[in-house]
């Protein structure tokens, strides 16, 4: 889970998107009741590795995740988002916990996810994470 651990580390370095109190760590993690805004990330499957000649192992590995903000106004919720969208996509050669993350890559734009269980508003996006 130390991939989680530095997408968390990302998010909470000051200025903060969010504090590691607001942030949850997968769709099993319950979100509490509140007007938020409270973070989701959900490791995905990503992509292969990359491998270089004459080397034994990957040289690059790609993991992926789905960040979620949850808010009960979908304005906050997009606005929140924005601002997440913004800290982990300018990462390039950067190292957090011992890692080196050569790149966030974002898939898409933050997107209306629909409303959550709670009836509130969901804005997601998904980015393809290149690390050492």
């Amino acid at each position: 889970m130390a991939l989680m651990e530095d997408l968390i580390t990302l998010t909470t370095q000051a200025p903060a998107v969010f504090t590691s109190s607001m942030i949850f760590r997968s769709t099993r993690d319950t979100v509490p009741d509140g007007p938020g805004p409270y973070g989701v990330i959900i490791l995905t499957g990503g992509t292969g590795p990359l491998y270089v000649q004459n080397a034994t192992g990957p040289n690059l590995r790609r993991p992926g995740a789905q960040l979620r903000v949850i808010a009960d106004s979908f304005k906050i919720a997009y606005d929140k988002s924005l601002e997440w969208y913004s800290r982990l996509t300018t990462v390039r050669n950067r190292t957090v916990n011992s890692v080196v993350y050569v790149r966030i890559v974002p898939l898409q734009e933050p997107f209306d996810g629909a409303l959550d269980n709670k009836g509130r508003a969901q804005v997601i996006f998904n980015v393809l994470i290149t690390k050492r």
